[in-house]
C-alpha cells in the first residue's frame, strides 16, 4: 500500500507543475497561426482563393466546442488554447471572406 501512496504523491507533484506548463503551451500554440494571418491580411491577400473556407469554418467550430466543453470542465490548460484558436480561426474565416468571398 505504501508504494501506491508514494506513486500518487509523485503524480500529484508532477501534475502541479504540468498544469501551468500546459497553460503556457496552450496559450503560445495558437500563435503559430500569426504568419498565416499576416500573409492573408497584409502581404498575400490576393491568394485568399487558395484557402478552403469550409476547412477554416470547421476548425473554428471545433475549437469553439472544445473551448466550451473545457471551460465547463474548468480545464484551463485546454480552454485557454482553444479559446485563442477559436478567435484566430475566426480571423482566418473573416479574412478569406473579405479577400475571396464566400467560397468552399
Amino acid at each position: 500500500m505504501q508504494l501506491n501512496a508514494n506513486a500518487r504523491a509523485v503524480q500529484r507533484q508532477f501534475l502541479r507543475y504540468l498544469e501551468p506548463f500546459m497553460v503556457v503551451v496552450g496559450t503560445v500554440g495558437p500563435f503559430v497561426m500569426v504568419p498565416q494571418l499576416t500573409k492573408l491580411y497584409l502581404t498575400h491577400s490576393h491568394h485568399a482563393e487558395g484557402f478552403s473556407l469550409t476547412t477554416w469554418v470547421l476548425y473554428t467550430i471545433l475549437a469553439a466546442v472544445w473551448f466550451a466543453y473545457c471551460a465547463y470542465q474548468k480545464k484551463p490548460a485546454i480552454y485557454v488554447g482553444n479559446g485563442l484558436y477559436t478567435l484566430l480561426n475566426a480571423a482566418m474565416v473573416v479574412g478569406i471572406i473579405l479577400h475571396a468571398g464566400v467560397t468552399y
